[in-house]
């Protein structure tokens, strides 16, 4: 049975009106209107109804509370499509109704389910104390701190490095490796006396599927992103030089440089800003953490027995030692009792915690 066939039309036509009021405001028709009442409607009580269906209805704590699981940056986008909105209350009116239902029928009093309800309270209760901690966290001036590591790591801070060049690519993987050392070694005696043949050598030999295009040449490549290996050996060419075989992760490959532009290197005033957010993330993240492992390291008081049979619990069955069963073969003769789960794993009520 659909169980929100009645009064849907209803929804649906009030999720498209402010839908379409949202939209309109959006488009800056209405944006200074629609200033000064932000404030009243973020004042709107938390049980103002939103929409009813039957005898159910979903208030605007309930949209406040789904929100919240959606990132603060995507929430205006969220709320101005129509198909979100419809998808969001569809979902909130059916959890509404079945919940109705549950606790009509008793379902919420049974015992897993009522400490499976508690779990997911304290899940979300425990996620808004961290949060409420997090807002407490104040960071202290780090400007002195940030200024070390600025002067600790320049190069860190330089602008990349932006090359172009022309290589070939042997691969080990599919070549083999003594056949790709020997290509490579090849091809590197042939450029180094031609450095003008790279193009064509690598359209002809190059296992880099790009090659056949564009000859093996790249342009305005920032050398962070490449291989470390590839990389370095750029920054040691003079322009016009060839590399030596070069071993990556890749292949192998011989280089020639063709053009590089030095990143500059800021002054610590251009980077402060940005390494002062990247302490204060890290400050922030290991008070948290410090937090949380302070609550984790108080003393623990287990109930013992209880942990050691938790398994039967769950369906282990115990069974006999195979040596055992071998040494009942070996003396036919004697009596050979029945092999059973003890006696408290099936009747004992759970041992109280010490």
């Amino acid at each position: 049975m659909n169980l929100i066939s009645k009064g849907m039309t209803r929804s649906k036509t009030i999720v498209w009106q402010v839908v379409a009021v949202a939209g309109f405001i959006s488009s800056g028709v209405l944006q200074a209107q629609a200033q000064a009442p932000a404030q009243a409607e973020k004042d709107w009580p938390q049980d103002t109804v939103v929409v009813a269906q039957g005898d159910v209805k979903v208030t605007l704590g309930d949209v406040d509370a789904w929100m919240q699981e959606v990132t603060a940056d995507k929430r205006l986008g969220f709320v101005q499509s129509p198909e979100r909105i419809e998808s969001m209350l569809t979902q909130l009116l059916i959890m509404k109704q079945l919940n109705k239902e549950a606790k009509a029928s008793g379902v919420d009093k049974q015992p897993l389910v009522s400490a499976h309800a508690r779990m997911a309270a304290e899940r979300v209760i425990a996620r808004y104390q961290l949060d409420a901690y997090a807002a407490t966290v104040k960071t202290p001036d780090l400007s002195v701190l940030a200024h070390e590591r600025y002067q600790a790591d320049k190069e860190k801070y330089r602008a990349p490095d932006i090359a172009d060049f022309t290589h070939v690519l042997i691969s080990a993987e599919k070549r083999g490796e003594d056949q790709a050392v020997a290509l490579i070694n090849k091809l590197h005696q042939r450029l180094v006396k031609h450095p003008a043949d790279f193009n064509k050598v690598a359209k002809a030999s190059s296992d880099d599927p790009s090659a056949a295009g564009n000859g093996g040449t790249a342009r305005d490549v920032k050398l962070s992103e490449l291989v470390p290996e590839f990389a370095q050996a750029l920054r040691e060419l003079k322009v016009g030089e060839v590399s030596s075989p070069i071993k990556t992760q890749y292949g192998w490959h011989v280089i020639r440089l063709d053009k590089i532009v030095r990143g500059a290197m800021p002054g610590y005033e251009e980077v402060k800003p940005a390494i002062i957010a990247a302490i204060e993330a890290e400050f922030r993240e290991n008070t948290i953490r410090a937090y949380s492992d302070n609550l984790r390291q108080r003393e623990l008081q287990p109930n013992v027995p209880v942990l050691e049979r938790l398994a039967y619990r769950y369906g282990y069955v115990e069974r006999p030692d195979p040596a055992t069963l071998l040494k009942k073969d070996a003396a036919p003769a004697a009596a050979e009792p029945a092999v059973t789960a003890p006696a408290a794993a099936a009747t004992a009520e759970p041992p109280a915690a010490h």
